[in-house]
């Protein structure tokens, strides 16, 4: 029996050349059955990944967020459901996102102290001319009615003299007790 390294072939044992005929022959045929399953291969390849963009693109929004984003939104969730009790502004701080943007956390504070000292300024600037016009208006009532001040101001006079006249008799009274 020959070794199947020899020149000869189990088919012709004797006959070199026709041996090494079939063994090119064979290795052909390998090839050929090679790159059809190759191209096979591909084809198949090709059609489950047209098939699989097609799914993938029908259910990418559902599954397009990563890690990052879910976890984010995760942390989101559970903050809205612990500050659901709680109003106050001191206890969003008590809650811990590693993902927190520093910087956006800095120019929401500082818009919303702008806000206030908008608001500050502006009721001031509201009192400030509620005060002005009240000021002229009173101007003005003092200007059109000067009788009246002087009314006013004759009739607290007499006020003051009975005051006064009230006391001076009182003291009288106290001296002669005295006496």
């Amino acid at each position: 029996m020959p070794h199947a390294y020899d020149a000869c072939s189990a088919k012709y044992r004797d006959d070199p050349v026709r041996a090494a005929i079939e063994r090119r022959a064979n290795a052909e045929m390998a090839q050929k059955r090679q790159a059809e399953a190759a191209a096979r291969a591909s084809q198949i390849l090709k059609s489950r990944l047209e098939a699989g963009m097609q799914v993938k693109s029908a259910s990418m929004a559902a599954f397009e967020e990563d890690e990052d984003t879910r976890f984010r939104r995760e942390l989101e969730e559970q903050r809205k459901r612990l500050m659901a009790d709680y109003s106050s502004d001191s206890s969003s701080s008590s809650v811990f996102d590693p993902f927190k943007n520093k910087r956006l956390e800095k120019e929401r504070k500082r818009e919303r102290k702008e806000k206030e000292k908008k608001a500050k300024k502006e009721k001031k600037s509201k009192k400030e001319k509620k005060e002005k016009k009240r000021k002229t208006e009173a101007e003005a009532a003092d200007v059109a009615e000067p009788e009246k001040k002087k009314k006013k101001g004759a009739e607290a006079d007499e006020r003051i003299g009975e005051k006064k006249a009230k006391k001076e008799g009182k003291e009288k009274k106290a001296k002669k007790k005295d006496t």
